[in-house]
């Protein structure tokens, strides 16, 4: 009995680091992040897949002007006050791709202009290039249609004081 109960704690230990692990964080000593009042408010959103798709599953990483942002995970969504300004985000993934199936990193790139004091969505879209392996879109929505995508995402880090629903 006392062995089920030393098992049982051990794998509830473990699934608890491994959420961790998994979940979107944000890198807080990234230059670009403010707390200014002219800062722009980017929420970062990456819903749910009609199916599943392997290793793009997995937690991505964002980049704003090369320096590592953020890991952002399936089904969640978060928001960072960015200076204003031109940057480019740089979307980092893993997908299998030919018959063989090799893992490799796919990266996609787009410059973003943040205007000071306004409010953007970035929603993560994947993109399934068959055997050339899934990559990431990033698209910039309305309000509407980032409440509609947000509906049923976890809200993680800053935007639970903000979140998309109550603006």
């Amino acid at each position: 009995m006392r062995q089920v109960r030393g098992i049982t704690c051990l794998l509830l230990m473990l699934a608890a680091l491994l959420a961790g692990c998994a979940g979107t964080r944000v890198d807080g000593s990234h230059p670009l992040l403010t707390r200014q009042a002219d800062a722009a408010k980017v929420y970062f959103i990456r819903p749910y897949t009609e199916r599943y798709m392997g290793f793009a599953d997995n937690a991505i990483t964002v980049e704003a002007d090369r320096v590592r942002l953020m890991r952002l995970a399936k089904g969640e969504y978060t928001m960072a006050r960015i200076a204003p300004g031109q940057v480019f985000l740089t979307v980092h993934s893993d997908t299998t791709w030919g018959n063989s199936h090799f893992i490799r990193e796919m990266a996609r790139s787009q410059r973003f202009e943040f205007a000071p004091g306004r409010t953007y969505f970035v929603v993560f879209r994947p993109f399934d290039g068959e055997f050339r392996g899934v990559h990431f879109e990033m698209v910039d929505v309305d309000l509407a249609r980032a409440k509609e995508l947000s509906r049923h995402l976890r809200v993680v880090g800053a935007a639970r004081s903000e979140p998309i629903g109550r603006l």
